[in-house]
């Protein structure tokens, strides 16, 4: 973790993915300690256990949200809250457009497969304020060139990527006003 700190974190896994083994985990946790989160309001798409949500509100984020298709990812989420005595945090079953179509984040991270993430990707860009940085893992190396064209097209500035094994994580920033 940035300054040398180290956070644990209790992570029960249920039915939701997500307890920091898989390599597209720890990828975005890394491209997560590179951020500038203090105080920014920061969004979790595809939540899973929390595990990436609450790791950046122990790294100094403010207010998450998180969200998951599976409601059972809800009880998991507040279960995992509760036992890692996380505050400032809110959660829904569903997907980003539960959200009102207006800047709400100044980080959103998917920690998906890129065919899961690519129909929510527009949705995604709307509610996020203008210089947010957008946190993508879970896609593979040969999908970096395609995810490169996307973030031309969508005028998304590549910061920083990791890789591990086959697996490829990036953060880009949306353009300022």
């Amino acid at each position: 973790a940035p300054g040398g700190y180290e956070f644990k974190l209790v992570m029960e896994a249920k039915q939701a993915f997500g307890t920091g083994g898989h390599e597209s985990t720890r990828l975005a946790a890394m491209v997560l300690e590179r951020l500038p989160l203090a105080g920014r309001s920061v969004f979790d798409l595809g939540a899973g256990t929390g595990i990436l949500g609450f790791y950046a509100r122990l790294l100094g984020a403010g207010h998450i949200d998180l969200c998951d298709i599976d409601a059972d990812a809800i009880p998991c989420l507040e279960e995992n809250a509760s036992v890692n005595g996380i505050s400032d945090w809110s959660a829904w079953a569903g997907s980003v457009d539960a959200k009102p179509a207006e800047p709400l984040w100044d980080v959103v991270f998917a920690n998906m497969l890129r065919t899961e993430f690519e129909p929510l990707r527009e949705a995604t860009l709307v509610r996020m304020r203008p210089g947010a940085h957008l946190v993508l893992s879970g896609y593979l190396v040969s999908e970096r060139d395609r995810m490169l064209e996307w973030f031309a097209h969508a005028n998304l500035v590549l910061e920083f990527e990791e890789t591990e094994g086959e697996w490829w994580a990036a953060a880009v920033r949306t353009p300022s006003l």
